[in-house]
């Protein structure tokens, strides 16, 4: 399968998960950008499966603060605010 096949997609989602329960934050962050380098290349903004693009990109805002990495964090939270407010009636989350 292709790497931005939505089989591998959610393969690696739950790979992240299973690095933050470890206590891998480092790898989980790694393994949750590349999920969502893959969504957004998979997926437009304006497609009905952006919610779960933008709760990618949480989960990994979450991770990045566990690895100290909190300004980086704050600023792709605003994004999945941002992105959220452009479409009516959808949850950031």
């Amino acid at each position: 399968l292709p790497p931005d096949h939505i089989d591998v997609v959610r393969a690696k989602e739950t790979l992240a998960g299973g690095y933050r329960a470890l206590g891998r934050p480092a790898d989980a962050a790694r393994v949750w950008a590349e999920v969502v380098a893959a969504r957004r290349r998979r997926f437009p903004a304006d497609h009905p499966d952006g919610v779960a693009t933008r709760r990618s990109l949480w989960r990994l805002a979450e991770v990045l603060v566990d690895t100290g990495r909190g300004a980086e964090a704050v600023r792709l939270i605003d994004e999945c605010v941002r992105e959220a407010a452009g479409r009516p009636g959808e949850r950031a989350v």
